[in-house]
């Protein structure tokens, strides 16, 4: 359909038997996302303009709005990008550019990055309640991360009307798994049920872990923003480092994998579209 993506309609369904609805949305070709994933972008700035790019280049897929943040003691800007709703409620997806892995972890932080333009261009041609903002934030974490300058900015109102914050981290290794807080349930329960119309298994998750890095636990992103007291979910994949006793839901617990798992990186693409779709219709401020 377009030059810079081949893309097909899919459709969704059965996710309930009252949710008989299709959750309608554009796939891009596997081969095409493998593309998008290679080259990797040496330096932060580099991740930023190729994402200022592809967020202009998207315009073609429907009514976008993209904007910058100029961030205090961050060399990047925030890059917004908005897809417009019908009602003043929020969806946030954001992803942080701020990283120095190198091999096989930076091929995996730079495939998550890349997933917020392709989600962007599949979602954009279908009307939406929500707002959907993809933020690429500035920085790292902290008090002087883009994500807390973020909402440093925002007003007593436009804090209210977010209604999730869905922070993207590590996806591509495994089968995504996810890290809500505990008054965030919804949220995992959501993915859930959206892995399920998809026969896609997710494993079991652990609330409130106090650690993160290659142990299981909410992002930063996701921390900032739960620490305003905004509902927020980080979905990962997990780390080669990670060992934890027993099986989960039959999978082996200890898992070695820290490269990219083109099936696994597609698969957690599809199914984050599903989800936003999901949610942008049944979730409630």
């Amino acid at each position: 359909m377009r030059k810079c993506l081949a893309l097909v309609l899919l459709a969704c369904s059965g996710f309930t038997a009252a949710q008989q609805s299709s959750l309608t949305f554009l796939r891009a070709d596997p081969g095409i996302v493998q593309q998008r994933i290679a080259p990797i972008p040496a330096t932060e700035h580099e991740r930023v303009e190729k994402l200022r790019h592809q967020f202009l280049a998207a315009k073609v897929y429907g009514p976008i709005k993209t904007e910058e943040q100029s961030v205090p003691d961050q060399t990047e800007p925030n890059l917004i990008c908005t897809l417009p709703g019908s009602e003043d409620s929020t969806i946030i997806v954001g992803v942080n550019t701020a990283y120095k892995a190198k091999g096989d972890e930076a091929q995996v932080n730079w495939a998550t990055l890349e997933m917020v333009p392709l989600l962007v261009e599949s979602l954009a041609s279908f009307p939406s309640r929500h707002n959907l903002v993809f933020v690429a934030f500035a920085g790292g974490k902290g008090k002087h991360s883009g994500a807390a300058f973020y909402l440093q900015q925002l007003s007593k109102t436009q804090g209210r009307e977010i209604a999730a914050l869905i922070e993207l981290d590590h996806v591509g290794r495994t089968a995504p798994s996810y890290a809500p807080r505990t008054h965030s349930y919804i949220l995992g329960r959501r993915l859930r049920l959206a892995a399920w119309g998809l026969k896609f298994q997710i494993p079991q998750v652990f609330f409130d872990r106090p650690y993160y890095g290659n142990l299981i636990g909410a992002g930063p992103i996701a921390s900032t923003f739960e620490n305003a007291k905004i509902a927020a979910i980080t979905i990962y994949s997990r780390d080669y480092s990670e060992s934890l006793a027993g099986t989960i839901n039959g999978i082996p617990a200890s898992v070695q994998h820290s490269e990219i798992d083109l099936k696994a990186y597609y698969d957690t693409y599809v199914l984050l579209c599903a989800y936003l779709r999901q949610i942008d219709r049944d979730l409630e401020r």
